[in-house]
């Protein structure tokens, strides 16, 4: 009866370690898709307001998927609490990826 609940114990700790880990993959998911649609959205905010944001979250979402989180971070922080005007020169080189 021992070894059973010992056996029990052990795999509610392996699935609810499995399931920490997946949510926390779910998480930087979401996070790194709301970057995408803030970038770009922020592109066609300050520079053109009939630029496609559907084709710029695509190709961000692909450098996600190709592991290149690194990038889209950089250009999200970047941006952030930058005025249009301020942000051109400065970020144009974190978000040449995602961005013209």
């Amino acid at each position: 009866m021992r070894s059973r609940s010992r056996s029990a114990g052990k795999l509610l700790l392996v699935l609810m370690a499995l399931c920490a880990a997946s949510c926390s993959d779910a998480a930087d998911d979401i996070d790194q898709f709301s970057d995408c649609i803030e970038i770009c959205g922020r592109y066609q905010e300050c520079f053109d307001e009939d630029y496609d944001t559907d084709a710029c979250a695509d190709r961000c979402e692909a450098m996600d998927r190709r592991n290149d989180q690194t990038e889209i971070d950089q250009c999200d922080n970047c941006l952030d609490d930058r005025s249009c005007a301020e942000s051109v020169f400065p970020c144009a080189l974190e978000c040449s990826d995602i961005v013209p």
